[in-house]
C-alpha cells in the first residue's frame, strides 16, 4: 500500500555540521565487526528512524551497496547516478539495522532525494503490512 510522504515526517535538512543523523539523511558506517553473511566494513547507509530518535548515539539505517542483490534485484532500489548525488548504487531496503553511530564512527554525506525516501519506507513499511497473507 502506498503511502504519502507527510506519513514518514518531515525530512530535515541535514549538513557536515549537524551532530546526529536526520531521517533521509546518508552516512558512512563502519559494520565492522560483523557476523557470517552480514555487511562488513565501511559502507553507505541510508537513516530511516526518525530524527529525534538519533541523538542519543543510537539511530536505523539500510544498508547501501555498489552491488544489486545477486539473488533477488527486488530486494534493493537503484540510486541512479547524478552530477549532483555522491552516492549511487542499491538500497537494500530489506535490511534494516539499529546502529550505534557514534562507535561505528558515523558521518554525513549528503540527503537522500524525498521521491527516493518515499519508496524506501514504503517498501519498508510493506514487511510490517498486517493485510499480507502469511504463507
Amino acid at each position: 500500500m502506498a503511502r504519502s510522504g507527510k506519513a514518514f515526517g518531515t525530512l530535515t535538512r541535514s549538513n557536515p555540521g549537524e551532530l546526529h543523523p536526520h531521517r533521509g539523511s546518508i552516512w558512512t558506517i563502519d559494520y565492522d565487526p560483523s557476523v557470517g553473511r552480514e555487511v562488513n566494513t565501511r559502507h553507505f547507509a541510508l537513516c530511516v528512524s526518525p530524527t529525534k530518535l538519533n541523538t542519543k548515539g543510537m539511530a536505523i539505517f539500510v544498508h547501501i551497496s555498489s552491488h544489486e542483490h545477486p539473488m533477488d534485484p527486488n530486494l534493493t532500489i537503484f540510486i541512479p547516478s547524478d552530477k549532483e548525488r555522491k552516492v549511487d548504487g542499491f538500497i537494500y531496503w530489506s535490511q534494516i539495522r539499529s546502529l550505534d553511530w557514534i562507535g561505528r564512527q558515523g558521518k554525513f554525506v549528503e540527503r537522500c532525494d524525498a521521491k527516493l525516501f518515499e519508496g524506501v519506507m514504503n517498501h519498508i513499511l510493506a514487511i510490517f503490512d498486517t493485510d499480507l497473507d502469511p504463507k
